[in-house]
């Protein structure tokens, strides 16, 4: 997503390189002075009250700390990213061990996994320390090697990803933000953000701020489908914003999409269609675009979408439950 960088926010980022600037700026004006003071004193006598050898070694004095300094406190940062870097190549086998918790097809609306295994639980608590130390060491990722840089990536993948199967949506969110400090960000990094944005709205209190994270998880889900257009988990859940923030026209366009492009996400895309027909109250289409969806265990997990269930109106409450019933009656048909 494209951002306007402030003033302010290029500072907080290259903050470390201003104050070497300016140290430097200042020892060299320190140098010139000195030399000025000296050319003066040789050819006029001023001022005379200042010995030679002062203005001397003021000027060795500065010349040595603009020389000296900078290249301690670069050893000094080496020191300190080499401590990143060691702690991020030994996470390698535990995050492998993590990914294997979400792998699924690549057209997946969510994470695909049961959740974690005891020792994924325990990669994520361990790798959730390892990560927040490294949150604090660590502002600007263009300053790590390669290598360590990808690492550093994926550790914020994963690790954001466990924390999504754990219902840690807060943290999630927290953890894959840290993508943000990237000047390079990939289309799944990108998705990332949104999902987390989108999944962190249900836990804010009130309905500004949840339309806040919606609207921000609408625009990293439009940068992501910009520089992926065939992954349909994009749409999706860029639809699933839009119809949040009350665009239904959206949300339909965007689901239509969807289920154009993956087989699997046909019938969850026709639901918040019908949704969405039902917010718009178009009920008839509402319940002609249900019936069209097969009996699954959708019917049992969305039986009581609140965004359906409408007691205010009687008539379309008794058709949604009935059909729910009907539908329920023939999936568990077909388990016996």
């Amino acid at each position: 997503m494209t951002q306007t960088r402030t003033a302010k926010q290029f500072l907080s980022e290259n903050a470390r390189n201003v104050e070497l600037l300016v140290f430097r700026v200042t020892m060299w004006a320190v140098v010139i002075a000195c030399f000025v003071a000296l050319l003066l004193k040789a050819i006029i006598g001023k001022p005379s009250s200042v010995p030679v050898h002062y203005f001397l070694v003021g000027i060795m004095l500065a010349a040595t700390l603009e020389i000296l300094l900078p290249r301690i406190s670069s050893r000094i940062g080496e020191v300190s990213f080499g401590g990143v870097k060691v702690v991020l190549a030994q996470s390698e086998k535990a995050l492998d061990d993590l990914l294997s918790a979400f792998e699924g097809p690549e057209e997946s609306p969510d994470f695909e996994g049961e959740g974690l295994t005891d020792s994924q639980k325990y990669n994520y608590e361990r790798l959730s320390l390892k990560l927040y130390r490294i949150f604090d060491q660590v502002k600007d990722p263009q300053t790590l090697d390669f290598e360590s840089r990808n690492n550093y990536r994926k550790m914020i993948d994963y690790v954001g990803r466990a924390a999504f199967l754990k219902d840690h949506q807060t943290k999630y969110l927290r953890i894959v933000m840290h993508f943000q400090s990237f000047r390079d960000l990939t289309w799944d990094e990108e998705f990332l953000l949104g999902h987390a944005y989108l999944t962190a709205a249900d836990k804010l209190p009130t309905e500004n701020a949840r339309r806040g994270y919606w609207e921000t998880s609408g625009a990293y889900f439009e940068s992501a489908s910009k520089k992926n257009s065939s992954a349909a988990k994009i749409p999706y859940h860029w639809g699933l914003a839009a119809l949040s923030l009350g665009n239904f026209e959206k949300g339909i366009e965007l689901m239509t999409r969807c289920r154009a492009m993956s087989q699997s996400l046909v019938d969850l895309a026709d639901w918040n269609i019908a949704c969405a027909l039902k917010k718009q109250n178009k009920k008839a289409e509402s319940l002609n675009k249900l019936r069209a969806i097969p009996a699954s265990k959708l019917w049992l997990d969305q039986k009581d979408d609140e965004w359906l269930r409408d007691s205010s109106d009687p008539d379309f409450e008794r058709q949604f439950s009935e059909l729910c019933q009907l539908k329920i009656t023939e999936y568990s048909a077909t388990l016996t």
